[in-house]
């Protein structure tokens, strides 16, 4: 293995362990009563950068760092009690092989764990229920990270999903960091592309920008192999990782 993927959830910030660990809600707390047993705990300070400096190993990689994307928006894990700032609301976008061993009530919808098990991302309402009634406690999130809908979010898994490419590989990707989007392949000439592309998790309820990239170039998006981007050739709808940020 040589890249680590991230998936990202709405973070209510719930306890603070340290200057980087947390406790965090993945819904709005009101909505479930404040319940402890619905929180996750994680070191924010676990991140690919820390890695990078061989300040961890890659294998303890738990989270994505909050880093400055295309035009300068933040992106990543933007929650923190002091760390890069005291955010008491935002996004943390977790490793999947974290995610994995979270119980799967606590794992985020639609991320199925290697025990076959998907995760309803609280989705039950503060009575124990199914949330079938419309009150999913989970809250919608509509700020930092880009969340948006009654789950927190709207669209499919990937657009959530984020990858970090370790550095010092020969993978031409190596260092780089991609955000996955949903998009749609409008004209092809060769690997080049005319794109429809969504903003991420935001497919079905906002409308794509268009754009020219190579699909077979790194320095556009995941490009190689096991790419996670989909789209190309007789693929015409599905993931596009666009480059968001390096090392």
């Amino acid at each position: 293995m040589t890249r680590t993927v991230f998936v990202g959830t709405p973070a209510y910030l719930a306890r603070i362990d340290g200057v980087t660990r947390c406790a965090f809600w993945t819904g709005e707390p009101v909505e479930h009563d404040f319940d402890p047993a619905r929180l996750i705990s994680v070191d924010l300070a676990r991140t690919p950068s820390a890695a990078a400096a061989n300040e961890i190993s890659w294998a303890d990689v738990d989270v994505d760092d909050c880093f400055s994307g295309p035009g300068g928006d933040t992106g990543g894990s933007t929650l923190g009690p002091a760390w890069p700032e005291l955010h008491l609301m935002g996004a943390v976008y977790l490793a999947t092989a974290f995610v994995d061993r979270l119980p799967p009530a606590l794992r985020p919808t639609g991320f199925t764990g290697s025990d076959g098990v998907p995760g309803s991302d609280g989705s039950r309402g503060s009575d124990g229920s199914d949330g079938s009634d419309g009150s999913d406690g989970s809250g919608g999130f509509d700020g930092s990270g880009g969340f948006a809908g009654s789950d927190g979010f709207a669209g499919e898994l990937y657009e959530r999903q984020s990858v970090v490419y370790w550095p010092g590989t020969n993978d031409p990707r190596a260092g780089n960091r991609y955000a996955g989007h949903c998009a749609e392949v409008l004209e092809q000439r060769g690997t080049l592309a005319r794109v429809a592309v969504y903003p991420p998790g935001r497919s079905t309820d906002t409308s794509p920008v268009t754009m020219w990239l190579d699909l077979a170039s790194p320095e556009h998006c995941d490009a190689g192999p096991d790419s996670l981007t989909t789209i190309g050739g007789t693929v015409t709808r599905g993931a596009l990782f666009l480059i968001s940020s390096s090392l």
